[in-house]
């Protein structure tokens, strides 16, 4: 799909899960997007780039009611993923009428800011305005390795707190550059949850140091776990059950 698209749904389907549907999410995602038994927090959570707990008082169905979704893209191509995010969000308004609005709140976090020693990351010589890309490279899920290009730190934080920890991530690091570098790490229990993985406890023939560690060794960063610290919400101003097909 043309990097400067802004696609939406040509068709849409949204329709409340079967009873005896198992009890685990699944789908699809590209021009055409197929979701199953997927609660609309979940979806608002993708959409979005926020954590469940970022959604700030919902409606108890919200995070209960469980539904299929199905929809094709009114743009010829495959979405990249900022595009795919977008279209879950006009369906999001369209189908649930969903309105709200940002602000900060206390919550528990992880704080993301310069380590002592200095950070240590290359200054990333692609278009400052294109898209940041994303490898994962082999060794999952004993070694998590992150090839990272174009990334800015909101990119950065965006990334780590929407797919790997299992909390929000606030970026105080003041950094305002796009850089390129490689995280290597050893996955905890606590880890990929939102992605649906469910992780081992490291044993002690790990080869890769833990993700706090490797922020700090690999990085010069520092990723600090915050008992209360500001972090920006969705507060929900509006949201309907959806509309029949």
């Amino acid at each position: 799909m043309a990097a400067d698209a802004n696609p939406g749904f040509e068709v849409s389907t949204v329709k409340p899960s079967r009873p005896d549907q198992p009890n685990t999410t699944s789908g699809q995602m590209g021009h055409r997007v197929v979701m199953s038994n997927t609660t609309v927090l979940f979806l608002m959570s993708f959409a979005y780039d926020v954590q469940e707990k970022q959604v700030a008082d919902p409606p108890a169905w919200v995070a209960s009611s469980k539904f299929d979704f199905d929809g094709v893209a009114d743009t010829p191509g495959e979405p990249n993923l900022e595009q795919l995010k977008r279209m879950l969000q006009k369906l999001l308004a369209d189908r649930f009428q969903l309105k709200f609005h940002r602000e900060k709140r206390e919550l528990s976090a992880y704080v993301l800011t310069i380590a002592k020693s200095g950070m240590k990351l290359n200054q990333s010589h692609d278009d400052p305005h294109g898209m940041p890309s994303l490898l994962m490279q082999p060794g999952f899920p004993k070694v998590a390795a992150m090839k990272a290009r174009n990334m800015s730190m909101t990119d950065f934080a965006r990334l780590m707190q929407s797919g790997i920890v299992d909390r929000p991530v606030v970026d105080q690091t003041g950094l305002t550059g796009r850089y390129e570098f490689l995280l290597r790490w050893t996955p905890d229990e606590t880890q990929f949850l939102q992605a649906g993985a469910r992780m081992s406890v490291p044993g002690n023939d790990a080869d890769a140091p833990s993700l706090f560690s490797a922020v700090q060794e690999q990085l010069g960063l520092r990723l600090s776990a915050e008992k209360r610290t500001p972090v920006e919400v969705l507060v929900l101003d509006h949201i309907d059950k959806p509309s029949e097909n």
